[in-house]
């Protein structure tokens, strides 16, 4: 099976979370500036499509603003009230720049926004309203949202999970925007004392659809999908949901699961269950969860092997301190 990753606002390359995850997907980004559409396509850092467009809820054209920090370049323009970290942000420019939405991507080229990762400056919602009928069957989206307008006209974090949790999605993680430290990015004044000692500004928020993956698993349909969000789990620290789903799947519905994501996932979980946890979790015993997992490997066959990739991975994510 192959999946489809939309990465929204592409500057940089290929999101760092997705650079060892051992899924076959093909990877569509969209970046809409014209220097950076440039680098992506001299580069590819492993896309199979790059779009020259921003994306939101409406096609057409419509005006960049190029900021002097060109990570906030926006359709939206910032406000300078709103944020003591940027207040000496300048425009520089403003370029017309194509916009397409998801919905219309999906239609033109017959695929489905399995995953999505997006980094749109202001609009994330604008965006996510633009997957219209496709959103449903999307089983997570890694999503940059903000906690205040700080783009005039923006809609926030809250507006923004209020309504993802009414279309079935769920809030499972936040992280610092860039290193992925679980946490918000903070916006600092000329009294705080450090990072700490700050509003919350920004965070990147990982949400699953928890209503269509517990749907499959109810209608024991599709499990390669449901392996597949549950090994997307793992690789973005949701280890801990990746294991609540797995132990409600039955081996009879596994088995019909393909070899290779069979082979890619159950190792997986496997080597998450041994690694060393804290606090309440210390002293938990899993051996009966191992068991679980030992025989399921058996049955199916699958050898109980990582590649040195997906452990240096796995291990730079769960063994590692903020």
């Amino acid at each position: 099976m192959m999946f489809n990753v939309f990465d929204c606002g592409a500057r940089g390359g290929k999101h760092r979370s997705w650079k060892s995850v051992d899924l076959e997907y093909d990877y569509y980004m969209f970046e809409p500036e014209g220097e950076e559409f440039k680098q992506l396509e001299i580069h590819g850092d492993g896309a199979n499509k790059i779009i020259n467009a921003a994306v939101s809820d409406k096609e057409g054209q419509q005006k960049l603003n190029i900021y002097s920090d060109e990570s906030l370049s926006s359709l939206l323009e910032i406000d300078k009230s709103q944020a003591y970290r940027f207040r000496n942000i300048t425009l520089v420019e403003q370029i017309d720049v194509n916009v397409t939405t998801i919905s219309n991507i999906c239609d033109t080229f017959n695929i489905v926004p399995h995953f999505m990762s997006i980094d749109v400056q202001g609009l994330s919602f604008e965006v996510l309203k633009g997957t219209g009928k496709y959103l449903c069957q999307s089983l997570a989206i890694r999503v940059e949202a903000e906690f205040f307008p700080f783009y005039k006209q923006e809609k926030t974090i809250f507006e923004l999970g209020s309504w993802l949790n009414c279309e079935g999605f769920e809030l499972v993680r936040l992280e610092t925007c860039g290193p992925g430290h679980f946490g918000v990015s903070s916006d600092m004044n000329h009294y705080s004392v450090d990072s700490d000692d700050a509003k919350p500004m920004w965070s990147d928020c990982i949400f699953l659809n928890v209503r269509y993956i517990e749907e499959l698993i109810k209608k024991r349909s599709k499990p390669d999908f449901v392996l597949a969000v549950l090994v997307f789990m793992v690789h973005n620290h949701c280890g801990y949901q990746a294991l609540k789903y797995l132990f409600l799947l039955e081996v009879s519905y596994l088995s019909d699961a393909s070899k290779s994501i069979l082979s890619s996932s159950l190792p997986l979980f496997y080597y998450y269950l041994n690694l060393p946890r804290i606090d309440y979790n210390k002293h938990q015993n899993y051996n009966s969860e191992l068991f679980h997992l030992e025989s399921m490997m058996k049955d199916m066959k699958v050898e109980n092997k990582l590649s040195e990739t997906t452990l240096e991975k796995i291990n730079s994510i769960y063994l590692t301190t903020s």
